[in-house]
């Protein structure tokens, strides 16, 4: 993916939860104490890297040409947290919408994250955080608002695309054990 994956998860995300809530409000992309009247927020409220994807091979660029580059690191992996918070004026909508999230995330826990202008063609999981009720309620305190009915989900992995490339060795030459250099004659 490219720098914009975070947008993009984010982008693929609300699209799951607005199809979840079937249109009964409109759902944000910002932190729930903003904004007034019936909405769904969805807010990321941290980013962390995600520690399998690490020792992933960088992957090759351009294998046509007799100037092949690659990347010189693998895609950086990032695990998204975002709070998705039902705002209605009552508890039982407040209840049902998140219900009908829950139960949409589970039905789809694959989520594409497309974008052809940046050659984005990926796949992003969501699963719900198993995370302590104290967790949360500390969400809530530093964003200085009282405690809602709310839960947390997880996206992994992001992908984020290094844009530094080197030039990658000829394959007979790595063949031979020797990167960059001629195979020796035998």
């Amino acid at each position: 993916m490219s720098t914009d994956a975070f947008t993009l998860a984010s982008g693929a995300l609300k699209e799951a939860v607005e199809r979840a809530i079937g249109g009964t409000a409109a759902v944000v992309l910002t932190d729930p104490g903003q904004g007034n009247g019936s909405r769904v927020s969805v807010w990321l409220y941290q980013a962390g890297i995600d520690e399998f994807g690490r020792n992933a091979a960088p992957p090759t660029a351009d294998d046509q040409t007799a100037n092949r580059r690659r990347a010189a690191l693998p895609p950086l992996g990032v695990n998204l947290h975002y709070l998705i918070t039902p705002i209605f004026d009552r508890p039982e909508a407040d209840q049902q919408a998140l219900a009908r999230v829950m139960l949409g995330l589970y039905e789809e826990p694959v989520l594409r994250v497309f974008e052809p202008e940046a050659g984005v063609y990926d796949q992003v999981r969501v699963s719900p955080v198993p995370d302590p009720l104290d967790d949360r309620a500390r969400l809530w305190e530093a964003l200085g608002k009282p405690y809602r009915l709310c839960a947390c989900y997880l996206v992994r992995a992001v992908r984020l695309a290094s844009l530094k490339t080197v030039p990658a060795a000829p394959v007979a030459a790595v063949a031979a054990g020797r990167p960059g250099g001629p195979p020796p004659r035998g």
